[in-house]
């Protein structure tokens, strides 16, 4: 998956992730465990699941909607004002530093 969607990565990195997600080092992963736990920016498989779609798009797409999306959408809107303002005062120091 690294390698298709040009992830950077080290064989030491990919170690790392199959020890986090296999702790017991079974060689296997408890997919209900990996499902609740393997979490991203936009959530975990799970919630992925039990989003509801509002509607669709004409040329392909799906509007999601329910607590989840809008628990989803909450945390991306913060996360970009946070990347706005770590930008702003990067920015900031920069020009001081000119």
């Amino acid at each position: 998956a690294c390698e298709k969607f040009k992830v950077p990565h080290t064989s030491a990195d990919l170690h790392a992730f199959f020890s986090e997600i296999d702790k017991d080092d079974k060689g296997s992963v408890d997919i209900g465990d990996f499902t609740r736990n393997y979490v991203l920016q936009t959530g975990s498989l799970l919630d992925s699941m039990s989003r509801p779609i509002r509607g669709t798009y004409h040329e392909g797409g799906v509007e999601f909607g329910g607590p989840v999306q809008e628990k989803l959408d909450r945390q991306e809107r913060e996360v970009a004002a946070r990347h706005a303002a770590n930008t702003a005062a990067f920015e900031a120091s920069q020009s001081r530093s000119l």
